[in-house]
C-alpha cells in the first residue's frame, strides 16, 4: 500500500513538472519569435534607404566582368566608343551596337539599353561612361 502511494505521488509530480516544462518551452519560443520579428522589422526599415534598381546591380556585375576580361588582356587599344584587345590569341572588340554594349567576336551583351557609351583613359585608368534614360554613369575599369 505504501509503495502504491509513493508511485502515485511520483507520477503526480512528474505530470506537474511536465506541464510546467511545456509552458516554459512555449514562453521561450514566444520570446524568440518576438525577437526575430523585431529584428526583421528593423532590417526592412533599413532596406528602404538602399533603393537599388535591378539594372544598377546588373551594371555593377557587368563592370566587374569587364574588369576581369580586360585585366588578362594585352594590346588594349582605346577609341572613344570602342575598345579592342587581344586575349587567348584572338582580337576582341567591345562596342555599342543598337543600344547594347557588346563583346565580339560572337555576341555577348555586357550592358543593355544604353544610349551612349564612351571609353576614356585618364591618368593610366580606363573609364567607361554611358547614359541610360536620364542618368549618366561613369565607372573605372582597369589600370592601363
Amino acid at each position: 500500500m505504501e509503495k502504491d502511494r509513493n508511485t502515485t505521488k511520483f507520477k503526480y509530480l512528474y505530470i506537474q513538472r511536465k506541464k510546467g516544462f511545456i509552458l516554459t518551452r512555449t514562453l521561450i519560443a514566444f520570446i524568440i519569435v518576438i525577437l526575430m520579428i523585431s529584428i526583421s522589422l528593423s532590417s526592412f526599415r533599413l532596406i528602404k534607404f538602399y533603393k537599388y534598381e535591378d539594372q544598377d546591380i546588373q551594371d555593377e556585375i557587368a563592370c566587374i566582368q569587364l574588369t576581369r576580361i580586360l585585366s588578362i588582356a594585352s594590346n588594349i587599344e582605346i577609341n572613344n566608343d570602342e575598345v579592342s584587345f587581344i586575349s587567348n590569341n584572338k582580337t576582341w572588340n567591345i562596342k555599342n551596337i543598337n543600344g547594347n554594349l557588346v563583346l565580339q567576336p560572337g555576341t555577348q551583351f555586357i550592358l543593355i539599353d544604353i544610349e551612349n557609351v564612351s571609353f576614356q583613359k585618364e591618368s593610366a585608368v580606363l573609364y567607361i561612361s554611358y547614359k541610360r534614360g536620364d542618368k549618366e554613369y561613369r565607372r573605372a575599369l582597369i589600370n592601363v
